[in-house]
Order: C-alpha cells, then structure tokens, then sequence
C-alpha cells in the first residue's frame, strides 16, 4: 500500500486544525505549490511539470488566486472549476466524476477559502481564492467594480472582494494569507508564473494577463520578504505563443497535456477539441490577432521557464 497520499492528506488536515502560526523551518518538506492566477493556468503554462509530480505523488497544492470568471454573471465559474477538477483527476489516473473530490471550508487569517482534496489521490489539493478576473490589461471588468489583482497590487485601489462575496482583501492581508500558506505548507518548490512580466498599459492586449504577473510578483514579493529560501520556478504564460514549441507531439508529454484537457468542456470560451483548435489557429485574423483563447493550440504545445 502506497502510503505517501494519506501522509499528505494527513500533514493538510493537520495544518488546517492548527492557528497557522507555523514558523518557516530551514529545510523544506518535499512537495510543491503551484500559484496561478486563474484555474486553467496550471494545465496550460504549467504543465507537464505538473503531470510528472501528480505522477510521482509528490504532495502536490495548487493555490487559485481568481476564478478566472471573465466577468460573467452566472455559474460559469464553478463550471470552469469542474472542467479542472476533471483534468486533475486524469492527470492522477482517476476517474473524472461529480463525487470525485472532497470539499473544507478552511480558513487563513481569518479568510475564509474552499479547500478540495482528490479522495483516491489526496497528495492533490486545491485552494480556491476566488477573487475576480481582472481582465488581461488588469482593468478589471465592471460586474466586478473594475476590480483587479492589478489594481490592489499597484494600489490603485485599496480593496479586492471575491466573486461569492466571502471575504475581501486588501494588499495587506493577501499578502499574509499567502505567507501562511507558504510556512505551512514548507514545499521544496514553489511554482509561479512571469513574476518579471511588465504589466501591459490599459487596454493594450498584446503582453501576458495582468492576473498572472500580479499573482506571481505577490508570491515572489512574500519570499523575498519572509526569507523563504525555495526553489521558485516562474513559468512563462500567455507569451509563450510566440516561440518555438518545446514539447514532441508524438511524445507521451504532449499527449498527457493534450488529452488531460477536460477542462474545455466545460469552458464555453475554449475550443473543445484538438481538431477544432487547429481550425482556429489556422483562421487567425488580426481581429483575433490578442483574443488569449486562440492561442490554446499553441500553449499545449510548449512550457517555457523564467530566466
């Protein structure tokens, strides 16, 4: 009996029944974290990094800081939240379905998050953030007030509310939310996106989404600040589309990648098939030309790192 899962599960169950006052220790546990700005970002930047620790069952935690609701009013969220839940379970060799994944209500200084755990691979856990989609100039979208992971973190604005209206968060207390999770959590690897990505001017299209290079600078930002001494690799997300693709498309990784892609059946803005993106690929135009969902194709094909 592989008995690595229960022990994470029991080290997670374990850190959420304790007050989160953790002190970092000088050696770190093994395991990683993954913070991304939005729930696909993990299956399409940073991925098959991820597959290959699902793989090992290295005590895996991903850390959601949005909900990647593109400002629509609706379940389109938890729609898009299933769609990866589905993915994860392939990636683990578990079979997608509606009881596939256990749900807490934990909280992090005093914020209330959703925690779901995979049962029959508990070494994979998420934790739901839900904070709004901030658009990909960081604007925000007005369903949301215009509010924006942006926006705090430049302090344009001073407070951030997530999408259910569960907790709101200044800069501040984001901040410290993260530090905790960090110290209790003590993973080897800590994995952001392009925490060197520039932010891009309103209502230029043509850099990476503001959510992710908020997301990791606020990872980066804590690390630094709290002398967390880890293996940090940045990903290169929504850019990456322009270089040469890094993955063999005959090769068991891209396959993974590929098939692991779920997710868009439940994603009404992301093409469903490999056929179809292909098809959409080819038909570019440069109305097109910055809409982040043609690019689909191109980032199943690629993982790029930050140097």
């Amino acid at each position: 009996m592989n008995l690595f899962p229960l022990i994470c599960r029991f080290l997670l169950l374990l850190v959420v029944a304790i007050a989160f006052t953790t002190p970092v220790t000088k050696s770190a546990k093994p395991g990683a974290i993954y913070f991304v700005a939005h729930p696909v970002d993990g299956l399409l930047y940073q991925n098959p990094d991820l597959f290959h620790d699902f793989h090992i069952f290295k005590c895996t935690t991903m850390v959601f800081f949005t909900s990647g609701d593109r400002g629509i009013i609706g379940n389109y969220s938890e729609s898009c939240e299933k769609g990866l839940e589905n993915a994860y379970s392939y990636l683990t060799g578990v079979r997608p379905s509606d009881d596939a994944w256990g749900e807490l209500h934990v909280e992090f200084e005093e914020k209330p998050i959703v925690l779901r755990t995979l049962k029959e691979a508990p070494h994979v856990q998420i934790l739901y953030l839900r904070l709004p989609n901030g658009s990909p100039d960081g604007n925000g979208y007005e369903t949301n007030d215009g509010e924006s992971l942006r926006k705090v973190y430049e302090g344009e604005i001073k407070l951030v509310t997530t999408i259910d209206g569960s907790a709101t968060y200044t800069l501040e207390s984001l901040i410290n939310v993260v530090s905790t999770i960090l110290k209790t959590r003590e993973a080897r690897d800590v994995r952001v996106l392009g925490y060197k990505t520039p932010f891009p001017t309103y209502n230029d299209r043509s850099f990476d989404h503001a959510d992710h290079s908020a997301s990791a600078r606020i990872v980066v930002d804590v690390m630094k600040r709290d002398e967390i001494k880890r293996n940090i690799p940045g990903h290169v997300s929504s850019l990456m589309h322009e270089w040469q693709p890094t993955l063999n498309l005959s090769g068991n990784d891209f396959q993974v990648k590929e098939d692991s892609f779920h997710y868009a059946e439940f994603d009404e803005h992301t093409c469903h098939d490999y056929m179809e993106r292909h098809l959409e690929a080819e038909n570019f135009t440069d109305l097109f030309r910055n809409d982040d969902v043609k690019y689909v194709l191109n980032w199943l094909e690629r993982e790029y790192y930050v140097e």
